[in-house]
């Protein structure tokens, strides 16, 4: 019985947070609404930059968000998104492989 009680207010607690970071992002996207893809692409050196490869970061980014958060080049991605720093090195093999870059030299691509 303690151990429904444990599991029951484990849930719940993750149930809190979870909202709580969802209405969290939902502040930021309404703070940033005028802002897109292309407010993201224009702050960085797109023109020296591989622009698919630009949008296939903000994508990935926006799909593990689970929400339309518009982003900023200047977002840290653990304290100002808390994405996982584990994520993050899947979301790097993810998008190397999306963008057909080789897992052999990763600093170089």
């Amino acid at each position: 019985m303690k151990l429904l009680i444990i599991i029951g207010l484990f849930v719940l607690v993750l149930l809190v947070a979870s909202l709580l970071e969802r209405r969290r992002l939902r502040r930021i996207a309404a703070e940033r609404k005028e802002e897109s893809i292309c407010t993201f692409a224009r702050a960085l050196d797109y023109r020296n930059l591989d622009t698919g490869i630009i949008r296939m970061v903000y994508e990935e980014l926006q799909d593990y968000l689970g929400t339309s958060v518009p982003l900023r080049p200047g977002d840290a991605l653990q304290e100002d998104l808390h994405i996982d720093r584990e994520d993050l090195g899947d979301m790097a093999i993810e998008l190397l492989k999306r963008c057909r870059r080789s897992l052999d030299d990763v600093p170089s691509n």
